[in-house]
């Protein structure tokens, strides 16, 4: 099963909830991996999309809209949550969820390079490098002539191609500099404005957060201060920590509880108005999360035998999820082309998986 089979995994409760699903093509035209300003801007213009759609779609232009993210999915969910009050006021976002908080893209490099997911921090410098043109005269000029090429190579292929070609590839490897290729001002630069912590926006919306302990690709310790400035500076998150799992077992564990969560979110449950963390041995064994993790396997199920997707009746009211989504009493097909609508729309969901592997 690869990423995108676990993104519809998931999402596809939501379809059957009757949401309808935003997929943004958040790394936008020039595949800017890991450049968040980028995610969250192209995160919002797919939503603005959406409910301007009205005339063609149903979709009403004041729709709820809920955000989902895991992985590299949740550059874009938390930037976007933090910045929409500043760029897309207009948007009627009213919560997002995020698992596997990628926060800081130096420290997934602390963990990452000389590993089996050396990739990943490869694959960042690229996007990074399309993004700000003056990285790759530093690169060209900084790294060894002999893996140029190699190391280009990944702007043409996918990740897991990426992934198996560059396992165990250290900062020697690619540079004389070594580890202090990190410490270049041009590198500090760019991944420190890509650096959640550095963010002077704080999100005005509450958040869900959920994570492992030992996450062996984006460290916990992130989000953990993510969640400290963000709550000292008067936002409201609901943070789910598991001690038992690791990065890819953390996005089907985790997933229950942020989908009752955006469930909630909908059906305007009252929230706290504080944050709260809440540390377990595994986020599955929620209680009311395990029931609808056994929901998302059983709807998958009837995925599999080739059910109509959709909600059962179709004058059922329910909320959306989505890696850019909406939520309604509609039945509807998604791709990440678009969108098929049977009916008036009122909920939207963001969705945006993106798992690193």
């Amino acid at each position: 099963m690869d990423h995108h089979q676990i993104e519809q995994l998931v999402s596809q409760s939501g379809l059957y909830e009757g949401w309808i699903l935003v997929v943004p093509d958040y790394l936008g035209p020039k595949a800017a991996f890991a450049v968040g300003l980028q995610a969250a801007h192209a995160t919002l213009n797919s939503l603005r999309a959406v409910v301007a759609s009205g005339d063609i779609t149903g979709v009403n232009k004041d729709a709820e809209i809920v955000l989902w993210g895991y992985s590299g999915g949740s550059q874009p969910t938390v930037w976007a949550a933090a910045l929409f009050d500043q760029y897309a006021p207009e948007l009627n976002i009213i919560g997002a969820a995020a698992g596997g908080i990628l926060v800081s893209p130096t420290h997934i490099s602390n963990i990452t390079m000389d590993g089996i997911f050396a990739g990943l921090i490869i694959n960042a410098i690229n996007g990074l490098a399309n993004e700000y043109e003056d990285l790759t005269p530093f690169i060209k000029e900084n790294f060894y002539e002999g893996i140029q090429d190699k190391f280009f190579k990944v702007k043409t292929q996918c990740l897991a191609s990426t992934v198996f070609e560059t396992i165990f590839t250290t900062w020697d490897d690619l540079t004389p500099l070594g580890y202090k290729v990190l410490d270049a001002p041009i590198v500090k630069k760019y991944t420190g404005i890509n650096n959640l912590l550095n963010l002077n926006s704080t999100p005005s919306v509450p958040l869900f957060f959920y994570n492992s302990q030992g996450d062996e690709i984006i460290p916990a310790v992130d989000a953990d201060q993510l969640y400290d400035k963000w709550c000292s500076e008067g936002a409201i998150i609901e943070y789910h920590q598991d001690e038992t799992g690791k990065h890819l077992t953390q996005v089907l564990a985790g997933s229950a509880i942020a989908f009752n969560w955006l469930k909630r979110r909908f059906s305007g449950a009252t929230l706290e108005n504080k944050c709260k963390k809440t540390i377990t041995f595994s986020n599955i064994f929620d209680i009311e999360g395990f029931g609808s993790f056994a929901k998302i396997i059983g709807d998958a199920i009837s995925t599999f035998k080739e059910q109509e997707i959709g909600p059962k009746s179709p004058s059922s009211s329910s909320p959306l999820i989505s890696n850019a989504s909406i939520s309604t009493s509609v039945t509807l097909t998604s791709t990440n082309s678009g969108v098929s609508l049977t009916s008036t729309c009122s909920r939207l969901l963001g969705l945006l998986f993106d798992l690193f592997f």
